[in-house]
């Protein structure tokens, strides 16, 4: 996650500043963190302006997750350079898909709303699918949302290449079994059926899943990863 690296650069870069006027190490500590703010949403921004870029007049895009990249710059290639194009957007967890329909409707986008589990009926209508991404560990796997590795999967498999978007803040170091991927098994009771659902908060993908990886320095295929 971008906070981690930054936390990381932040202890680095404050170790020599320390001292006994403690408004003075408040001040600095203060400047840093403004600096490391600022690189954050200038990466961020930059990784956006790509991926303007990469969207056509005549694209079919397959979405399902509420990422703010991806929103962003569809939001902008529709608004500021008038492209026109339609979005297949995957229902899923209703609070998402809820703020994916408004954002993208108030800019005027073309929507299809489809459940999660109907993307196959759509594979030879879309020829891209944009996903972001909470990491992209050393080990060459992605934290998503959850729902991402099965769609991911089906696009792969019919040819539809994928956009991951993702500044370079968001690779961590340390591989995908560190990640705080939380487990949460819950007694669950249907039809006067009782049984243990067991869900996870994120899906793990594997990089080589990807066809184009676009980060602040723009898009890379079959994309490796850099953690230094």
């Amino acid at each position: 996650m971008p906070l981690i690296r930054m936390i990381k650069a932040f202890e680095t870069e404050m170790a020599g500043h320390y001292g006994e006027d403690l408004q003075e190490t408040k001040n600095e500590a203060i400047r840093i963190l403004q600096e490391k703010h600022d690189l954050l949403r200038s990466k961020v921004e930059q990784v956006i302006e790509h991926g303007v870029n990469l969207v056509e007049g005549g694209d079919t895009i397959v979405v399902h997750t509420a990422s703010s990249d991806v929103t962003k710059l569809l939001v902008r290639a529709k608004e500021d350079l008038k492209k026109n194009f339609k979005l297949i957007i995957l229902k899923q967890d209703f609070a998402k898909t809820k703020f994916l329909v408004r954002t993208l409707s108030k800019a005027k986008i073309d929507l299809l709303v489809v459940p999660e589990y109907s993307l196959s009926h759509y594979n030879e209508k879309a020829n891209k699918l944009f996903i972001g991404a909470v990491s992209i560990t050393p080990d060459a796997k992605v934290v998503a949302a959850i729902g991402t590795a099965n769609i991911v999967g089906l696009c792969h498999i019919n040819r539809v290449p994928v956009y991951l978007f993702a500044n370079s803040l968001k690779f961590p170091f340390h591989p995908s079994s560190s990640q705080r991927i939380h487990t949460e098994t819950v007694s669950t009771s249907q039809d006067d059926v009782k049984y243990m659902l067991t869900t996870h908060s994120h899906d793990i993908v594997d990089l080589k899943l990807v066809n184009h990886l676009v980060t602040e320095d723009g898009k890379t295929e079959k994309p490796v990863v850099d953690v230094n």
